[in-house]
């Protein structure tokens, strides 16, 4: 585990039980670990608490939730009609309008009618989080690439300042 995951781990947890862990480690280490949950802390990044639920039922993971509707048009608008009904599925996104707008009038119906049929049946938690964080590394790596940053028109797109934070956090 990267010291960034470690200090995220830590972000979240009661800070009694953060400091005692801290206390547990060496002086070096613990230095490192406070300076990069001093910038969580900076940057505002919420604290995810620990718990043992599925990932399904927590905040969505960020640079999915926070993403450009175009990066998702570029990276899902091709995927399976099956795999968008279900990403759409897990929670309100708020790139979803542009997503279903990019696509072609035939598949946005079918993907709308099979989102109805499929209302009120949940996703196992299992499968939410397994989706939910294949999806993620997935945009992670389409932003990441050259690709992401380049258009015809437009050599180099400025990213949101938070997400070129997150992402390097994923680093």
């Amino acid at each position: 585990m990267s010291d960034r995951h470690a200090a995220l781990k830590l972000h979240g947890m009661e800070r009694k039980d953060r400091e005692w862990i801290l206390s547990q480690l060496e002086e070096t280490e613990r230095d490192r670990l406070r300076t990069y949950l001093d910038e969580l802390e900076m940057l505002g990044i919420p604290a995810q608490p620990l718990s043992f639920q599925p990932m399904a039922e927590n905040a969505p993971p960020v640079v999915l939730a926070t993403a450009e509707p175009r990066d998702i048009c570029a990276v899902f608008g091709k995927e399976p009609a099956w795999m968008l009904v279900q990403l759409l599925r897990l929670r309100s996104w708020p790139w979803e309008r542009e997503l279903l707008a990019s696509l072609d009038a035939k598949r946005r119906s079918a993907i709308l009618d099979e989102l109805r049929q499929q209302e009120g049946y949940p996703l196992p938690p299992e499968l939410a989080g397994t989706l939910l964080r294949a999806c993620e590394t997935r945009l992670v790596d389409y932003l990441r690439s050259p690709v992401a940053t380049a258009t015809p028109n437009q050599p180099v797109r400025k990213r949101h300042p938070l997400l070129n934070r997150v992402l390097q956090w994923l680093r």
